[in-house]
């Protein structure tokens, strides 16, 4: 999925339902590290299900409003 970046320019999130959330990280940021710099996922994020309406479709905005949850949750945090 492609979200703005701090700079307001579309960079990709990958967002994935894993059993084993730690392993699925790993072997993705392995994988990523494989691409060319820039296709590789700016964030990697595990979530407990992916959210779908009714029907069963992707609920595509709900991510990008999970994923502006997270991001700014992330920037609150003092360094």
């Amino acid at each position: 999925m492609c979200v703005p970046d701090s700079d307001g320019i579309d960079a990709v999130a990958y967002y994935y339902v894993a059993s084993d959330a730690a392993r699925a990280q790993a072997e993705l940021e392995a994988h990523a590290a494989a691409l060319s710099p820039h296709q590789r996922p700016l964030w990697l994020c595990a979530i407990d299900s992916l959210p779908r309406g009714p029907t069963g479709k992707l609920l595509r905005r709900r991510l990008v409003e999970l994923h502006s949850e997270r991001t700014s949750a992330a920037s609150a945090v003092p360094r």
